[in-house]
């Protein structure tokens, strides 16, 4: 059976919407078994996600399906991908006012951003 494999493989801001830890690591693994040697996965994805109310401070309930710790994701993604060449590793706090609700608001995150490359057949 031919099996087909990618140079590059993106996910970015997706992988917060998977259904949970166990669905995040299945769907990075097939990420894995869809990249050919020398390619490159890069995850970015928004971790402590919070939502507050601009005027009062008040925190809202996330809908986001999967709201990891950043210290979390990394230990994940680092497991994940034991063995691959990691070529970044940043995180950047992020603060977007919205005005998604019946009031403003403001969608605080620690936006984390990983790429690894596959050194050898698996």
């Amino acid at each position: 059976m031919f099996k087909v494999t990618y140079d590059y493989i993106l996910a970015c801001g997706c992988l917060e919407h998977v259904s949970s830890e166990v669905a995040f690591i299945q769907v990075l693994e097939r990420m894995k078994q869809g990249t050919q040697v020398g390619g490159i996965n890069c995850i970015s994805m928004n971790t402590e996600i919070q939502e507050v109310e601009r005027d009062t401070g008040r925190m809202l309930d996330t809908l986001i399906e999967l709201n990891l710790r950043k210290d979390k994701a990394y230990s994940i993604l680092e497991a994940v991908y034991k063995g691959w060449n990691v070529l970044e590793q940043k995180t950047v706090i992020h603060s977007v006012d919205e005005d998604k609700y019946d009031v403003p608001t403001q969608f605080r995150s620690q936006s984390i951003t990983f790429a690894a490359q596959k050194l050898r057949a698996t």
